[in-house]
């Protein structure tokens, strides 16, 4: 399979060595570290397996791709109004686009551009950073849920195309969840992005920082159960136990920055609105208010804006 990558930071430098290291060809698309790619490569370190994409898979632009299968976006939300520029080039008669980003809304705005029947959904529950130019990271985890998208919402069990997909992931060594759900799988995300996310961002701390203090595991926990009640106020039921796992996963991360929190420390854009703005917005239109959540994103619009 041969798999274009639009988007060369920590998550698609890491996903995309894993689909190569299963052996598809890989090209990806980078941005700042562009140049160091096309004449070093990209690297990405890894407990799976350290991978090098060498040289010539390394592109500066969509429009130098060659025809792919797949185009995975990995860019981050605060660059989909983008979409237009960067998604046609890359889209031939027959291929898919595979949004993996964060927060509510962006198959959608994916699907504005290229249409609604050639768009996939995933939701990545990785530790990865980019380290350096050309060079990324991964610490642990790297689970992928993956669904089909429905302009209306509707529920879709993933078609043959999208398992050829999934059989990849799994052949890089990448644990994948198929889901029919695919709005319900964004809102369980949402029940990690939204407390750890906002909080470390806010408190400008890492996620041990929380777990070792009792208010801010407290704090997690009053997020979370506001997620919980969100998504219940949009038909889709998270249970407890979900809740549980997300914070066991993230007490065995150890001392873990979140990537809003690294794009405050950077000066760099943050993805407020389709992780916090869309979920507040979505809730309240189907009669449910998130105080909490609210206040987090009232937060995190003063730091982006100061």
């Amino acid at each position: 399979m041969r798999i274009g990558v639009i988007g060369a930071g920590a998550l698609g430098t890491f996903y995309g060595s894993r689909l190569q290291a299963a052996g598809n060809e890989v090209h990806l698309v980078a941005r700042s570290d562009a140049e160091h790619g096309k004449r070093h490569g990209f690297t990405c370190r890894s407990p799976l397996g350290d991978e090098h994409i060498a040289a010539p898979f390394i592109h500066d632009s969509p429009t130098t791709l060659p025809p792919c299968d797949v185009i995975i976006v990995a860019i981050k939300t605060t660059e989909n109004h983008l979409f237009a520029h960067l998604l046609p080039p890359a889209m031939t008669k027959h291929n898919k686009v595979l949004v993996l980003q964060n927060g509510l809304g962006v198959e959608a705005e994916a699907a504005a551009v290229v249409g609604a029947d050639k768009v996939w959904g995933g939701l990545c529950f990785v530790c990865a950073n980019k380290i350096g130019p050309g060079l990324a990271e991964h610490m642990a985890h790297g689970k992928v849920t993956l669904g089909m998208y429905h302009q209306d919402g509707l529920q879709a069990e993933a078609d043959n195309d999208l398992k050829a997909l999934a059989q990849e992931f799994i052949g890089g060594g990448i644990d994948i969840e198929l889901s029919s759900n695919l709005a319900e799988a964004r809102w369980r995300k949402l029940c990690w992005n939204i407390p750890y996310n906002g909080l470390c961002t806010v408190l400008n701390v890492d996620t041990d920082r929380l777990r070792k203090c009792p208010q801010g595991r407290q704090a997690v926990q009053t997020l979370m159960c506001e997620v919980q009640q969100g998504a219940a106020a949009c038909g889709h039921i998270i249970d407890d136990d979900f809740l549980a796992l997300m914070v066991r996963n993230t007490d065995e991360m150890g001392p873990y920055l979140p990537s809003m929190t690294i794009d405050r420390r950077l000066g760099r854009a943050m993805e407020v609105e389709h992780m916090f703005g869309k979920a507040l917005k979505i809730a309240a239109a189907n009669g449910r208010e998130l105080p909490q959540i609210k206040l987090i994103w009232q937060q995190l619009r003063v730091i982006q804006n100061s």
